[in-house]
């Protein structure tokens, strides 16, 4: 019994240098990682938002109050808006390695 118990032990301890060497350092890395990439993806929604809110109004007064623009935008809308600006990112960063 005791050496069940050991091994347990033994088991729920972790030794960071081992699972850094180990082959399944990526199992403890990828939830980590997911973690991150979600708390930006959030920042950046709500950083579009409220600079979406606070500029274009100012910057289209008389657009914005003939319904041409939209003075506030929804989520889903600020998703898309940072997806579009993603891959304008990513084809003028290979563009600019071609130079």
């Amino acid at each position: 019994m005791e050496a069940r118990l050991l091994k347990a032990i033994r088991l729920l301890s972790i030794n960071w240098e081992d699972l850094i060497m180990s082959k399944y350092w990526a199992f403890a890395a990828v939830p980590g990682v997911l973690v991150l990439v979600a708390l930006v993806l959030v920042v950046v929604l709500l950083l579009l938002k409220l600079l979406w809110a606070w500029t274009i109004p100012d910057l289209f007064p008389g657009a914005v109050a003939q319904g041409l623009v939209a003075g506030t935008i929804s989520w889903y809308t600020a998703l898309k808006v940072a997806i579009f600006f993603a891959v304008l990112a990513a084809v003028a960063g290979a563009n600019r390695d071609k130079l």
